[in-house]
């Protein structure tokens, strides 16, 4: 005797959950590729785990904040975005004391990382931080982002 074949159950889709949706000013569609020792590989997994992120996530901190470190560059969020448009209003509302001290740090930073320190010229005039980098953010150029 052969039995029945019981009916296929359909399984039931949960609908969507409601969230917030992504603004399209705030979507991260551009990629940054690298290649990698596979040993520095295993060393920002391993720490990416131990900060509770992705590998991704971790690098793109890391980048976000030795960013947000340089005086030179307009305050960006935790994904990159530049934070109240660009200007230089993050500049002019230092003191004199406050930009020197902020400088020297940074151009340590760099110093020791880079094993080359900033040219002091580029803190003496902080209209050269702003017109190169506003170029490349408002679009001026075609070329931006561009690695040939």
């Amino acid at each position: 005797m052969v039995k029945d074949s019981k009916p296929v159950q359909k399984k039931s889709q949960a609908p969507p959950r409601p969230g917030r949706q992504a603004r399209p000013d705030d979507v991260r569609s551009a990629r940054l590729i690298l290649r990698a020792h596979p040993d520095l590989m295993k060393i920002l997994t391993v720490r990416a785990r131990a900060a509770g992120v992705s590998r991704s996530r971790y690098v793109e901190r890391l980048l976000v904040a030795w960013l947000n470190a340089d005086p030179r560059n307009p305050r960006m969020d935790a994904v990159g975005k530049i934070l109240g448009g660009f200007g230089q209003a993050r500049y002019a509302a230092m003191s004199t004391l406050s930009k020197a001290e902020r400088w020297t740090r940074y151009s340590a930073a760099h110093a020791a990382i880079f094993g080359v320190p900033l040219p002091e010229a580029e803190f003496e005039d902080p209209s050269l931080w702003w017109d190169e980098a506003k170029k490349l953010v408002e679009g001026d150029d075609e070329d931006a982002g561009q690695d040939n």
